[in-house]
């Protein structure tokens, strides 16, 4: 660096504009974890059922279906836990690795598992609201029930980076970021070949291609199904622990 500064508590204030800015450096001079109490209103006011969902998806350079574009990204996959009560949650999926056009069977998948009311929580819904405005476009029979889930979603991610901020997120609010400061008992380490979406679009590629026995096939479904499944119960959790922590 031009100023010879390496480490964020040797920045001068006056250097930093940005309200984030400020806040990271100052919290991680004080070295702990700070959370804005507000932040139970906020998600105490979501309602039940609540349906926290993650999507996974896999783009080709050289399109393989039918109305798709170079490097479009088509969801082969979701996770959908739901929340009932507090106490009662129960997990939904999805996974097509047939090597076919998975877009139909995902959309009704996902307009069965979402119910027809109730918050559908996600973390940077850019992502998930983008593919299903695409599939409602591509499937007008479905279009009407699949922008209603548009309209029911609420981003967790914005909520945690107002309200929460711990120093070993350093400078991150990724969800692979704030859960193991917030629920470190959950780790994206622990578990298998699928740690992130890279390796679940690799797996994907993997499972289509037809070079893998039985015994490695069966394990990397596993191994995709258990990571997306991470995502979401890492929203069902980082939720109770914002509410609780105060």
């Amino acid at each position: 660096h031009a100023n010879h500064i390496y480490d964020i508590r040797d920045i001068p204030i006056s250097m930093l504009k940005r309200d984030t800015h400020l806040k990271v450096r100052r919290i991680t001079l004080e070295g702990k974890a700070e959370l804005d109490p507000i932040v139970r209103e906020v998600l105490n006011e979501l309602a039940y059922p609540r349906y926290y969902l993650d999507f996974e998806t896999v783009s080709f350079a050289i399109p393989i279906w039918v109305n798709t574009k170079p490097y479009q990204q088509i969801p082969f996959q979701f996770s959908c836990h739901v929340e009932e009560t507090p106490s009662v949650v129960m997990h939904k999926e999805f996974l097509d690795v047939s090597g076919n056009d998975p877009r139909r069977d995902f959309a009704e998948a996902l307009i069965e598992s979402c119910g027809n009311a109730g918050p559908i929580i996600v973390y940077n819904e850019t992502f998930e609201k983008g593919r299903i405005k695409e599939l409602s476009n591509l499937f007008f029979d479905l279009a009407e029930n699949l922008l209603e889930l548009n309209e029911r979603i609420f981003d967790l991610h914005p909520v945690v980076k107002k309200h929460y901020y711990h120093p070993d997120m350093k400078g991150s609010w990724s969800i692979k970021y704030v859960l193991p400061c917030l629920v470190p008992e959950l780790n994206y380490k622990d578990l298998g070949a699928v740690q992130d979406g890279i390796q679940a679009q690799q797996a994907y590629f993997d499972l289509t291609g037809n070079t893998l026995d039985e015994k490695k096939q069966k394990q990397l479904k596993v191994d995709l199904i258990e990571y997306c499944k991470l995502d979401t119960l890492a929203m069902v959790e980082i939720v109770h622990k914002l509410v609780i922590k105060i």
